[in-house]
């Protein structure tokens, strides 16, 4: 087993047991106070298959919503509880085009 430093071995090896019991990433890195990208390095250094979770029609039809009231898709992957990337562009689903990122708008 690869191990990074969570205070031992013993975090890691309850991460992925709690991962293949259906906990998800964010779950698990607000639990052990660590990043999701962190989750998701020990898992893959593991080998513990990663969890492919898409949006559900009403999370679609949510993001869809929100989206088109000027949440960022990063603030609506957050309130969905997944990455902004799960998030697919509305510009995608037919909704509307896609609004320029703030960093294109000047914003930081």
């Amino acid at each position: 087993m690869v191990v990074v430093d969570l205070g031992g071995a013993y975090y890691n090896e309850q991460l992925i047991a709690d991962y293949r019991s259906g906990a998800t990433v964010h779950e698990l890195g607000d639990r052990f106070g660590i990043e999701r990208r962190t989750v998701s390095t020990i898992l893959h250094r593991n080998g513990v298959p990663m969890r492919r979770r898409g949006l559900s029609p009403e999370q679609v039809d949510d993001a869809i919503h929100l989206y088109n009231l000027g949440w960022s898709l990063a603030r609506v992957g957050d309130h969905l509880g997944v990455n902004h990337t799960t998030v697919t562009p509305p510009g995608l689903l037919g909704v509307g085009p896609n609004r320029p990122s703030s960093g294109a708008l000047g914003f930081r």
